[in-house]
């Protein structure tokens, strides 16, 4: 399933209503891994669900040093939590993500990270998940549930797979 491998988890600084913690303990329990920024908000929370699931923590402590292919069962953080690290954090974590999961805040406004990681998963085409009621406004989104959540899947093109 699509959360049995290194998922990103990404989204607002603010938290989001759309079960972060029920998914990344899937995640965690379906013996995937979770990548994460370790932001405030939907970061943390992904983070301190899969630590609470019995994943193990690793934390990154330069941003050069992220590592391409996470052992099973971890959390991957990145340390550098400036903000002009924000969006080498967020390629960072996309970059070495099988699939990304966007949680917006109540309301699905997607922030500037959040935006920028689901442009970087689509034009990596990489399965993309994003959490709550509002379709993304691209076309070729499904209404899905994965690991509990409602939200919409958007699935590479066939010609990505292989």
């Amino acid at each position: 399933p699509l959360h049995a491998a290194p998922v990103a988890i990404v989204g607002s600084r603010h938290g989001s209503p759309y079960g972060v913690a029920q998914f990344a303990t899937a995640v965690i329990r379906a013996g995937g891994h979770v990548l994460t920024g370790c932001a405030a908000g939907v970061d943390r929370c992904a983070a301190s669900a899969a630590a609470a699931a019995g994943a193990r923590v690793t934390r990154v402590p330069a941003l050069g040093a992220w590592p391409s292919r996470p052992v099973a069962s971890r959390v991957v953080v990145a340390a550098d939590q400036s903000p002009a690290a924000l969006a080498t954090r967020t390629r960072c974590v996309i970059t070495a993500a099988a699939a990304v999961a966007v949680f917006p805040p109540a309301g699905g406004a997607l922030g500037p990270g959040s935006a920028l990681a689901l442009r970087l998963a689509l034009s990596r085409g990489v399965p993309v998940f994003v959490a709550g009621p509002l379709a993304p406004a691209r076309s070729g989104w499904a209404a899905a549930t994965v690991a509990g959540v409602a939200g919409w899947l958007h699935l590479p093109a066939p010609a990505l797979f292989g």
